[in-house]
C-alpha cells in the first residue's frame, strides 16, 4: 500500500500532525451534534470511540516511528485501515443526520445500513489496531534471501 506509506511517512508527520489534528477535530464536531439526536446518537458514540482508538494508534505509531522508521512501515496499512473506518463511520454520521434533518424518505433505510456499519464492520478497526501494536517483529524476521 503505497498510499499508507505516504500517508504514515510523509502525511502524518508534516506541520507536526496538523492533518490528523483538524481530521480528528472535524469528526469531534460531527460526532457532538449527532448526539443531541436520539436516532443518530449510537452513530455517534461508534464515531467517538473510532476517534479515540484512531488517536490511541496515531499515538502510539508517532512514538515508535521516531525510534524505528521501520516500525511507522510495518505498520502503515494496518493504520491507514484504521484511519479509512474512523472516516468512513464519520461520513455514516454526515450522511444520516443531513437525511433526517432532511425529511428525506429512504432516512430510516441510510439509518438502519449506518446500524449496520457500526455494529458489523467498523470494529474491525480493533483487529488491525492489535496488529499494529504487534510491532515489526513479525514482518521482520525474514531474512532477505527468505523471501
Amino acid at each position: 500500500h503505497i498510499q499508507a506509506l505516504d500517508l504514515v511517512g510523509r502525511k502524518l508527520p508534516r506541520h507536526n500532525g496538523r492533518a490528523f489534528q483538524v481530521f480528528a477535530k472535524v469528526a469531534g464536531q460531527v460526532a457532538a451534534d449527532a448526539m443531541a439526536d436520539e436516532r443518530t446518537e449510537p452513530l455517534a458514540k461508534g464515531l467517538i470511540g473510532a476517534v479515540e482508538l484512531l488517536t490511541s494508534v496515531t499515538m502510539e505509531l508517532g512514538a515508535k516511528a521516531m525510534a524505528d522508521p521501520e516500525e511507522a512501515g510495518a505498520a502503515a496499512s494496518n493504520y491507514l485501515n484504521v484511519f479509512a473506518l474512523t472516516a468512513l463511520q464519520m461520513s455514516w454520521v454526515k450522511q444520516v443526520k443531513f437525511a433526517i434533518d432532511n425529511q428525506h424518505p429512504q432516512a430510516e433505510i441510510k439509518r438502519k445500513l449506518a446500524s449496520y456499519f457500526t455494529a458489523m464492520v467498523l470494529p474491525e478497526q480493533t483487529s488491525f489496531a492489535t496488529i499494529m501494536r504487534a510491532g515489526k517483529e513479525y514482518m521482520m524476521a525474514f531474512d532477505v534471501d527468505e523471501l
